[in-house]
Formats: structure tokens, sequence, C-alpha cells
């Protein structure tokens, strides 16, 4: 049909119309699946943002007002590709996944708390106080300040005044140096410009732990078995200063153990605990409460085959290997984002 007579034709204004309601309908369809595919792969914010940009490329792209060179579309490839390795990148830090030097710092800084700790009770017939508390009842100090010459840190403890509280004027001062050995290598909170004086390792306190109310037990009174009792527990993301003599109560502990990991843990698919004998284990968590109940109480009467619960507590894949995962959604959003070259390639004359 003449161009002519196309332009005042009802047919062809018709089959026009037609054309851009399909193209409306695609537009919305893949603005929709842009979002939901950028939200379930950057979350929800960066999701919005990452969509936006790359919605307003092609909304430019398509309105003709800058011609898209090959260097420009490299670009844009590089810039998604960037995006999406930091994102599987920070996926990968922020769970914690720990390369073997990690994990083994992780373990050597509990094994070395519990080693001093294991060393006192042997001297004094029971393990010293959690917290050491003042005159007027106040806590004053932490187990962690008994451990400071064990850790080579005899200058600290030498000048701590125990006569006074943790956050006296001068004590304050002690307890504001930073301790690399009091904080997990994989602990969140600590990726600052300023890396806090905090701890990642606690005391588990209460009446059913190895630490009830106002003292230690004695070794011989952890009934259930000092290789299935735990001592220390990490958790990362609390910063609590060291000195602070502030620990995890039993309910916090098992709140740890038993729920889906968050901030607190440091690792993936788990947390270390340092037990009663001296040693320890990494703990995949989630756990069953009444297994980790079992592990927390020094005289709860329960007995842990350590065969079967290495056995069933294998972590899950999706513990195993959370970018194996989170590399799906990437790969579907970068199928989406690219999508729109070949509409820009067909549009163009050849």
């Amino acid at each position: 049909m003449p161009m002519g007579r196309c332009l005042s034709d009802p047919i062809c204004d018709s089959s026009r119309s037609i054309r851009r309601v399909h193209s409306f309908l695609a537009t919305v369809a893949y603005v929709a699946v842009l979002l939901a595919a950028a939200v379930m792969t950057f979350g929800a914010s960066l999701g919005i943002v990452v969509s936006l940009l790359v919605a307003c490329f092609w909304r430019i792209a398509f309105a003709g007002q800058v011609r898209i060179r090959a260097i420009e579309v490299v670009l844009v490839v590089l810039i998604l590709g960037a995006t999406m390795v930091s994102v599987a990148v920070d996926s990968v830090w922020r769970d914690g996944r720990p390369n073997s030097r990690r994990g083994d710092s992780c373990s050597a800084n509990l094994r070395g708390f519990a080693t001093s700790l294991l060393s006192k009770a042997d001297r004094t017939g029971q393990l010293p106080h959690a917290a050491t508390n003042g005159p007027n009842g106040r806590p004053f100090h932490s187990w962690r300040i008994l451990t400071l010459s064990n850790i080579e840190q005899s200058e600290i403890a030498d000048a701590y005044h125990r006569e006074e509280p943790w956050d006296s004027p001068h004590n304050s001062e002690l307890v504001s140096t930073q301790i690399e050995m009091f904080q997990c290598p994989s602990d969140h909170s600590l990726f600052h410009e300023r890396r806090p004086a905090t701890t990642s390792y606690f005391a588990v306190v209460g009446p059913q732990t190895a630490w009830p109310p106002d003292r230690g037990l004695p070794l011989d009174e952890i009934t259930d078995g000092r290789d299935q009792t735990i001592l220390l527990l990490e958790a990362a993301g609390l910063e609590v200063p060291w000195g602070k003599p502030q620990d995890l109560s039993f309910d916090e502990a098992v709140s740890i153990l038993t729920s889906e990991p968050d901030e607190r843990v440091a690792h993936i698919g788990g947390v270390n605990a340092a037990f009663a004998d001296g040693s320890v284990r990494f703990l995949p968590v989630p756990m069953n409460r009444k297994m980790a109940e079992a592990l927390l109480t020094a005289r709860g009467g329960e007995r842990i085959d350590w065969s079967t619960f290495e056995r069933d507590a294998q972590p899950q894949p999706d513990q195993m290997n959370r970018f194996q995962l989170t590399r799906y959604p990437l790969i579907a959003f970068a199928i989406v984002a690219l999508w729109p070259f070949r509409w820009l390639l067909r549009k163009r004359p050849a």
C-alpha cells in the first residue's frame, strides 16, 4: 500500500494502534521481569535502583537520543558483569565462607582461651567466674581479663587495675586496645576503617551451664561430660568491648544454635565452640533445640554420640555453597538485562 494512502487509511491506523498496544504490553512485561530478576539478585533496595538504571538505558537507546556504538555495548556488559561479580563476592564474604586460614585462626583463638581457663580451673579447683563483681555487686571484670597473660598481652594485664571496674578512666584506656585474638577474622562487624576493640567470643552463663550465677563450676561437677559441655561460643556482630563483663545467656546461645544463620553467625553454615575438655568444634546451625540444650547444659543428664551427631549434622547443600544458588539469579538477571539488544538490532535498518 502506498505510504500516502496508509497515512489516512483506517486499517493502517488500527494496525499502528495494535502495534503500540503490543509494544506497551511488551515493555510493561519486560520491566516487571527485569525488576523481579534484579530484586531476586541484589535485594529489594539495590535491585530497584539497578533495574531503574537498566530501564533508563534502554529507554534512551530506543528513543534514539543516543547512537549505541559497539564500545558502549561493551561498556554496559562490563558494568553489569562487574556489578554481578561484586554481589557474588559480597554474598560469599558476608556469609563468612572461611578459607582454611580464617577457620584455623578462629578455632585457635577459642582453643587458647579454653586452655587458659581450664589451666586456672586445675589450679583453683573450679572455673573462674565469667564476671567478677565489685564491692557494690556490680560486674567489674570479664573472664577475658584473666586470659591476657596467656595470649601475649602481659603488658595490658599488668597495667590493668583489678580494684576498679573495667570502664574506669584508667581501665577504659587499656580495654580500648584492639586485640586480634578476641576477634574472629570473619566477624563482619570488624570490616570497617576503624577496627573496634570488641570480641567475638563469649561464655555461656546461666544456672544450667558451666557458669551458674556468681561462680564457675568445679570441673568434676560437669556431669554431662566435659567433651559435651560448651564453655565458650562464637557470636559475630554483637560489638561488645572485650573488657566488658557481658556474655551470652543460655537462651541467647540456644537462639544462635537453633536459628537460621544471621548476622551472629560469621562462618557459612555454623559457629565454633570451645568445650570444657579444651576441644573446639565447628557446630552446624540451625540444629534442633534438644541438641542445642544438650550441648549447653553441664548437668542435664544428656549424652551425645559425636559420630551420630557429625553424620546427621552435615551442612545441607544450600549451607555448603550459597554462591552456587546465588549464581542462578545472576544468570537470569544478565539474560533479562541484555535481552533488549535483540530488539534494538531488529529495529535498526540493515
